[in-house]
């Protein structure tokens, strides 16, 4: 979590050259809504940002209300006229400063293993037909190296132990907290729904399911829906854990989305 707007700034413009190698400083500038050398000057710390911009570009690159928090404060901490403000804001961003050095180790260790399939790995050792890394790379269709590299992460992590050729999984394995922003997590989720994409045109639906329900909502609610949606996710995991007998031939995982389709008009 950065708490220097430039930062952002250049993590989510190399986020976008990841995924379009042809993208550039000036296509960047365009989507945020700015000149292109006004940019360059910014992220060269040859100039600032206003609130009233900052907040433009926040919206533009779709970032949470937490993340704009820090965003907008570390904007007025550096360029507000008002030493009240700049004040304020420094304040805002220690607290946060706290907050990240309590979460950060956690976080740092997910970065390490926020490819979709280091838990996924997790959970086909506990198959009973699945021991070795050839196993895994056969069942998840991956080259026997990438499973080589994700095992040595599990096991320097403490989440896998190795005895002789084979794998057990170490319980207690969950690592990140709720809400909490962060490039690692976004990546996973979204590595899980282009495997859901996959999913929904290449298997058969008797093994699959898919649904969406659109309603209208009143957002002040949205504490209570989460916690709904997390505790039946809690839920079906133990309920399926909970018959020792059952022998386990399969991982699945269980995606949902809850968002917004409108847009917020302000």
């Amino acid at each position: 979590m950065e708490l220097d707007y430039r930062s952002t700034l250049k993590n989510h413009f190399d986020e976008r050259v990841k995924k379009n190698s042809q993208y550039s400083l000036r296509s960047y500038a365009r989507d945020l809504g700015i000149a292109a050398p006004r940019l360059s000057e910014i992220l060269n710390f040859k100039k600032g940002l206003s609130e009233k911009a900052g907040m433009e570009i926040a919206s533009r690159l779709g970032i949470n209300k937490f993340e704009t928090e820090i965003f907008i404060s570390s904007i007025m901490k550096q360029h507000s006229r008002s030493p009240s403000k700049r004040k304020l804001a420094e304040q805002k961003l220690r607290e946060i400063g706290q907050f990240n050095k309590e979460n950060q180790i956690e976080l740092e260790n997910y970065k390490l293993i926020a490819d979709w399939y280091h838990f996924t790995i997790l959970e086909l050792l506990t198959l009973v037909d699945v021991n070795t890394k050839e196993d895994i790379a056969r069942r998840l269709n991956l080259p026997t190296v990438t499973v080589e590299n994700a095992l040595l992460r599990l096991i320097d992590l403490g989440l896998l132990k190795k005895y002789k050729n084979f794998y057990i999984p170490i319980e207690e394995n969950s690592f990140t907290g709720n809400d909490i922003p962060s490039q690692a997590i976004k990546m996973h989720h979204e590595q899980i729904l282009d495997k859901a994409s996959s999913a929904l045109f290449e298997q058969d639906v008797e093994k699959r399911e898919f649904g969406s329900t659109i309603i209208a909502f009143n957002s002040k609610n949205i504490n209570d829906v989460k916690k709904l949606i997390r505790d039946f996710r809690q839920n079906l995991a133990k309920l399926i854990d909970a018959d020792v007998h059952d022998e386990k031939d399969s991982v699945y995982v269980l995606g949902t989305q809850f968002f917004r389709l409108d847009k917020e008009i302000k």
